[in-house]
């Protein structure tokens, strides 16, 4: 009987495992926001539509059909009163997808700011983007999929189709997701407001540029045209994603993801970009869960009068995960992803300096 028992525990286990596998050989699902993520009732109960917007991209696997698709959620306001809304792109995590992004309760921000906030999840191809690496074993960049195309005409799409404001959009992405918005930003920061990175450094390759071999480049080198406001979260232990830069997912070095510069240097790059002082103010958050294992030390860097700030929240003892975000018993055991920060609301952070700045 104990046996028994044991087998049938073990097959428990073993499937559970199996049906997290993409989870565990994807780069960073469970930081997107994946299966065994907790979505709460208020996002049970909240509507989403699916879109698709054609794109003239030829990098795009075959089986795209030259579409892209990407999720809207549209608040109560926006259909009461017609007045244009600010609007958030969520950029998903490597190995996750636009759909379970909504563990990160950005909807939740929508349902309790006063005049409502349009919230739109574009969807990479491959469950990945472009982010600049280029990766071989990461198919937007091994096949060199025009995900800056696609972000900038889908930023015209939804300003156009649901009447947001042009001066108001957002940017949040995490890991593959965070990288691919400094791209975007790097590449076209007179679309962006102000933009939030989780868990994600700035790769080498958008320091330097990759050039095309016909006197251009395919990766645009970092110089903004435009000082953009720039919001970091960074975990010091996390696992996948180097605070001191380094190879991506340095614990399996056969399987190259690229490199990234360091998480200081990174955001010293933004705030030197944006005119900022090189001494940020620095203060400490409340360690309010204790538990956690993890305490935050807040670096603000700001210059003259007019400066977009650059702010960085370094999670010390902090892993490779969204802040505040319950995961299920199946990814604590399947994977090492580091301690999860409890100490302050990441949604409600960001959105918070989002709202002191509007595009010129």
């Amino acid at each position: 009987m104990k046996k028994k028992t044991a087998v049938i525990i073990f097959a428990a286990v073993a499937a559970a495992t199996f049906i997290n596998c993409n989870i565990l050989f994807s780069e960073y699902s469970f930081a997107a926001g994946g299966s065994n993520s907790v979505i709460s009732e208020e996002q049970k109960a909240d509507t989403m539509k699916h879109y698709a917007l054609k794109v003239d991209d030829p990098n795009l696997p075959k089986e795209f059909a030259g579409e892209r698709s990407y999720l809207v959620y549209l608040p109560e306001k926006f259909k009461s009163d017609g007045k244009k809304l600010p609007a958030i792109f969520v950029l998903h995590g490597g190995g996750g997808d636009a759909k379970k992004t909504r563990g990160f309760k950005l909807n939740e921000l929508s349902l309790h700011d006063t005049d409502g906030i349009v919230i739109v999840y574009p969807e990479g191809s491959g469950k990945g983007w472009n982010d600049g690496r280029e990766s071989v074993n990461i198919l937007a960049q091994k096949n060199g999929v025009d995900d800056v195309g696609f972000l900038n005409a889908l930023v015209d799409r939804i300003v156009k189709d649901f009447n947001v404001d042009s001066k108001r959009i957002y940017f949040i992405g995490i890991s593959n997701g965070g990288m691919m918005t400094q791209r975007f930003v790097n590449e076209h920061s007179e679309k962006v407001a102000a933009a939030g990175i989780v868990i994600a450094n700035l790769p080498k390759n958008l320091v330097t540029g990759v050039k095309d071999g016909k006197g251009g480049y395919k990766v645009q080198p970092f110089g903004p045209k435009k000082p953009t406001p720039m919001f970091f979260i960074i975990g010091t232990e996390d696992p996948l994603m180097p605070f001191s830069g380094g190879k991506v997912l340095r614990k399996s070095k056969d399987y190259d993801r690229g490199e990234v510069i360091g998480s200081v240097e990174t955001v010293k790059m933004w705030a030197k970009a944006n005119g900022c002082d090189p001494k940020p103010a620095v203060t400490e958050l409340p360690d309010t869960d204790k538990k956690d294992g993890v305490t935050v030390k807040k670096e603000v860097f700001s210059g003259k009068k007019g400066c977009p700030e650059v702010v960085l929240l370094v999670m010390h003892g902090g892993g490779h995960a969204w802040p505040g975000l319950k995961y299920g018993p199946v990814i604590r055991m399947v994977l090492d992803t580091g301690k999860v920060c409890y100490d302050f609301d990441a949604p409600k952070t960001i959105w918070n300096f989002f709202q002191k700045y509007k595009r010129d």
